[in-house]
């Protein structure tokens, strides 16, 4: 963009006089510029970026300039989150096979395919369901159905009378969740729910005893922070809460961060920077 260039040049000319300008000058001259980049940046953001990516890019602008954002924290390693788990343990992965090569129907419906969960992440949580001996499974935000069908996949492989539950707000994306489960053969152990997660109407439609409830919906503070409050009364003994951007949502940790203190947190990385979080109930002293 040519205005872009001519400040990018303005800001060469202005390094290259350094040696004959007076201090105070080049100090009044860098701050003039910097403040300038930083409305340019913010411009350009709301003109060139999809409202998904601005909060993203806004939190790293932000911490340009000195301001700090503290994260989610979690206060469990990897093996404690191991031993908390049915002894012994089957680490073996489940047969996805057939869910790796799968052509989700649905997926060029947004412009957005990042909406569905990395595929670590529904691998992930699929051999959670199976490690934990699972037989109710929440999710909340189940999109075109992709992490759904791995978690799906491990209750059948499980066998027993299991059930997934799928929560959407979205009437569309809840029918492609289905025509994606149903052409995979994982309808029967699966129920729909439509709506909010936190009305009356969907919470009545859930039952209680979770074992794993998986969160990927509304990824605001105040949202995310009542579907904990609210599910947490319908978890089973030793059930655990999973949520997914719980490091690349401001909105996610924040509320992780609040409900810390009733619960034991383990954080990880995901390949594109979202993060997971597994809030388990405190262990007992």
């Amino acid at each position: 963009m040519p205005g872009f260039q001519s400040i990018s040049r303005w800001g060469t000319l202005t390094r290259g006089l350094n040696p004959l300008l007076p201090g105070r000058l080049i100090c009044r001259v860098r701050s003039h510029w910097n403040g300038l980049k930083f409305r340019l940046s913010l411009l350009k953001m709301a003109l060139f970026r999809p409202t998904n990516d601005m909060v993203f890019e806004l939190t790293g602008l932000l911490e340009s300039i000195g301001l700090q954002f503290r994260g989610a924290e979690g206060n469990l390693d990897p093996f404690e989150l191991l031993r908390r788990l049915p002894q012994p343990v089957g680490l073996e992965r489940p047969n996805f096979v057939r869910l790796d090569d799968f052509s989700f129907v649905g997926e060029e419906a947004s412009n957005s395919p990042e909406w569905s969960s990395e595929m670590e992440v529904a691998s992930f949580l699929g051999r959670l369901v199976k490690a934990k001996k699972a037989h109710l499974v929440v999710e909340l935000g189940c999109y075109i159905g992709r992490t759904s069908s791995y978690l799906a996949s491990a209750l059948v492989e499980g066998g027993g009378r299991a059930r997934l539950f799928c929560v959407d707000v979205n009437p569309f994306f809840l029918e492609i969740a289905k025509q994606n489960l149903s052409a995979l053969g994982l309808a029967t152990v699966t129920e729909w729910v439509l709506g909010r997660s936190t009305d009356d109407l969907v919470l009545g439609a859930i039952p209680s005893a979770i074992d794993l409830l998986y969160i990927d919906s509304y990824h605001d503070y105040n949202n995310t922070k009542k579907e904990i409050e609210e599910y947490s009364p319908k978890m089973a003994p030793g059930g655990w809460i999973v949520l997914h951007d719980a490091l690349r949502w401001p909105g996610v940790r924040k509320a992780i961060k609040e409900v810390a203190g009733h619960f034991d947190v383990f954080l990880m990385g995901t390949s594109q920077g979202n993060g997971l979080a597994v809030l388990a109930q405190k262990a007992l002293s």
